[in-house]
């Protein structure tokens, strides 16, 4: 069993961090579940222990009176509980080592690459090799990086053709001791025709070197090179090999000031290593303590031979963000026999606050922009940080845009159906928006592969399927609202049926209004006096005029600046750029196929307000969403044992949604499922001792249908140009 260390922690105070007396809440939780998804509005839910009445929002001797209140952030975060990271222990009098036969994943040639990783020399009996592609035998040399003992220092070798021998020596280190952690990076630049070494993120040593590096069949080995030759003796942890070059802000991260990382903080966002899954082949973490040693990122996973043991490892692991929101009720104390006396705290993620009446959006009218463009309107609107928000261009140009004074995230949502695109909550309290063919273009590789065979590296321990049929969609009708845009300024609204008299220094405020077939304004006019607004009874430069423009309104606030006389208003119009809609109606998409092997099935709902603009995009999305659904499709539920070991609870802290996976569901189980999946929702369920479950809800990754996406499919091979 392997045991995470589980935090959950509330800014009470709302000052922006969670260092307050109090705000780990993580010593009185007795349980906790959470989900996210990518659809609705994320959940969390905590038992906690009351028994003084820390959590009564009525409980004036609370250290917390006052601040049990809405809004709050609330914050969980897990990791490997300190202190049981482990590396490999290499023991070279036993000859062990850890290995996988050559591939074309893992082979060099003329290409960038580095290699990266921590070792730990307990002695220097001679050379010792962290790991290698390298094989005499045969002159299958590619690259190693290991300590030479004649030199007493690391290096870093490569062959350009099977045989001979270019070395860098890392010099600036100089003589390496015993029983020390260090960081070692090497790469090989075809750019810059250089091989390169690092020790502790210091300065690099660099040798030239403009004939390549030898494609060989040699095996990859942590703790030795071929034929048992220059093993190691002492310890080797959190391996990686890219097929790139790594820049100067990767190198100083990995290294985080001699602390390290681990997998599960590669790719973290907001940070400098939001890229470093970019070109990873492999990513070893050595946390096991015996056997089988897992590929965290890949499949490229190491046999152990002679038994490598296990001793304790160096990355100091941090928390990964598990779920992020905000407190949408106090907490709510509960007193049951006993008595036992618990409180239960509730959040919801950000889109709570985008849907509730402090987020009503009035969004500039938007012109020929593509989705995500307007989805960024949206959240600039109700003042949604440009640092919380990671947003997708958008595969839809939408014509004419405009709404006001609805639920941010209503608006939002409407958008992203017209694009078929996924919104969802990030775990930095952002929004994620991802367009519709973002999966098909990004989410190519299958990071990890669930099973339910004997031995798997990662089983799970229940698997649901729904209903095959319930997602079948045969036909579709979508509804196109075409619109003109006037060439000249015209009339828009005209108060009428009443003669207002304003007061010597008063104020009214009209909220001027398109209505009719008018859609929206392009661009108001600003009133002009004399010309918008006439009066009577003072003259044109005492009345003031101020207004508010929207989309579809602007404020229009009249001021009589005399000192005595009052103001008869005789006219008061306001003009702009008509936006007007024309006649609407509706484009189908049926497959008769599909109808009649399972009836007519049509979309339990469309968002009112799809923004299609012509039957060419309309007509696209319907036929997308026939094609994409007519026929019976595997949506899944897997439940994984988190603290089972090591490997899953990897996963669990790793996972996130929209990645794709693989699940094998034909042994045991007998439904003869072995297919990509996307992840759709990730639910946690912890309690003190140890227990965490992670549960994975599932949709196919299925192939695009025939639709042509640049840098996916070749145009013209059974394909058409995507809508």
């Amino acid at each position: 069993m392997t045991v995470a260390t589980e935090i959950v922690e509330v800014d009470f105070d709302n000052d922006g961090v969670f260092n307050s007396v109090n705000e780990d809440v993580t010593p009185n939780v007795l349980s906790l579940n959470c989900r996210r998804d990518s659809e609705s509005t994320g959940r969390f839910q905590a038992v906690l222990k009351n028994t003084t009445g820390l959590y009564s929002p009525l409980n004036t001797a609370s250290a917390l009176t006052g601040l049990l209140v809405p809004g709050r952030k609330l914050r969980y975060r897990a990791g490997f509980k300190l202190g049981t990271g482990v590396a490999a222990q290499f023991t070279r009098a036993n000859s062990e080592y850890l290995s996988i036969a050559d591939s074309a994943v893992l082979s060099t040639g003329d290409i960038a690459f580095t290699v990266a990783g921590w070792v730990y020399l307990d002695s220097k009996p001679g050379d010792e090799a962290l790991i290698s592609k390298w094989t005499t035998t045969g002159n299958q040399r590619e690259y190693k990086l290991a300590y030479i003992s004649a030199s007493d220092r690391f290096r870093f070798d490569v062959s350009n053709d099977g045989t001979a021998a270019v070395t860098i020596a890392a010099n600036t280190l100089g003589i390496p001791a015993t029983a020390t952690w260090y960081f070692v990076v090497a790469w090989h630049d075809p750019t810059a025709n250089t091989i390169n070494i690092q020790v502790n993120n210091g300065a690099a040593d660099s040798a030239a070197h403009a004939t390549g590096v030898f494609n060989s069949t040699a095996s990859v080995i942590l703790g030795a090179t071929g034929v048992f030759a220059e093993l190691m003796d002492g310890r080797v942890d959190e391996v990686g090999f890219w097929k790139r070059t790594l820049t100067t802000a990767e190198k100083t991260w990995l290294y985080n000031s001699g602390s390290g990382r681990a997998y599960i903080e590669v790719g973290q966002t907001g940070t400098n290593g939001s890229a470093l899954r970019t070109s990873l082949v492999s990513w070893w973490g050595l946390d096991e303590t015996s056997g089988t040693r897992y590929d965290a990122h890949g499949t490229n996973h190491l046999t152990d031979n002679a038994t490598v043991t296990s001793n304790p490892g160096k990355a100091a692991q941090t928390l990964k963000y598990l779920w992020v929101g905000f407190l949408d009720h106090a907490p709510m104390p509960t007193v049951v026999s006993g008595p036992f006396v618990t409180a239960t705290l509730r959040a919801s993620g950000p889109f709570f606050k985008l849907s509730g009446p402090h987020a009503r959006a009035s969004p500039t009218i938007q012109q020929a922009v593509p989705t995500g463009t307007v989805i960024g309107a949206i959240l600039d609107a109700v003042s949604w940080a440009a640092a919380d928000r990671i947003l997708d261009a958008g595969n839809h140009t939408l014509a004419v845009w405009a709404v006001e004074d609805v639920q941010a995230l209503e608006a939002m949502r409407q958008v992203n159906d017209t694009e078929q695109g996924h919104l969802y909550e990030g775990l930095a309290w952002d929004v994620i928006f991802e367009e519709r063919y973002h999966r098909d273009i990004d989410r190519l590789t299958s990071q990890a592969t669930f099973s339910d065979a004997a031995g798997a590296a990662r089983p799970y321990r229940a698997i649901e399927q729904s209903d095959p049929l319930e997602g079948i969609i045969n036909d579709v009708a979508l509804e196109v609202q075409p619109r003109s845009i006037a060439v000249a300024v015209s009339v828009l609204w005209t108060l009428q049926n009443e003669i207002p008299v304003l007061a010597a220094g008063a104020s009214i405020t009209y909220v001027a209004k398109v209505s009719g077939t008018t859609f929206a304004s392009q661009s108001w006019t600003t009133p002009v006096v004399g010309t918008d607004i006439t009066q009577t009874g003072v003259a044109n430069g005492n009345i003031a005029v101020s207004v508010t423009k929207r989309a579809k309104t602007m404020d229009i606030t009249i001021t009589n600046n005399h000192g005595s006389a009052a103001a008869t208003l005789t006219l008061v119009q306001a003009r702009g750029i008509a936006v007007t809609d024309l006649n609407p109606y509706k484009v189908k998409s049926v497959d008769a196929t599909s109808q009649t092997a399972y009836g007519l099935r049509q979309p339990p709902s469309l968002a009112s307000g799809l923004w299609y603009a012509n039957s060419a995009y309309a007509q696209g999305a319907a036929d997308y969403m026939v094609a994409r659904n007519k026929d019976p499709l595997a949506i899944l539920k897997i439940e994984l044992a988190a603290n089972r070991d090591a490997t899953l609870l990897t996963e669990a802290l790793t996972r996130v949604i929209s990645e794709r996976v693989t699940v094998v569901a034909n042994a045991g189980t007998q439904l003869g499922i072995n297919q990509d999946f996307y992840i759709e929702g990730i639910s946690h369920e912890a309690a003190p001792g140890g227990y965490h479950r992670t549960a994975y809800e599932l949709s196919p990754a299925v192939a695009d249908p025939g639709w042509w996406v640049l840098g996916v499919s070749l145009l013209g091979v059974g394909t058409k140009l995507a809508w």
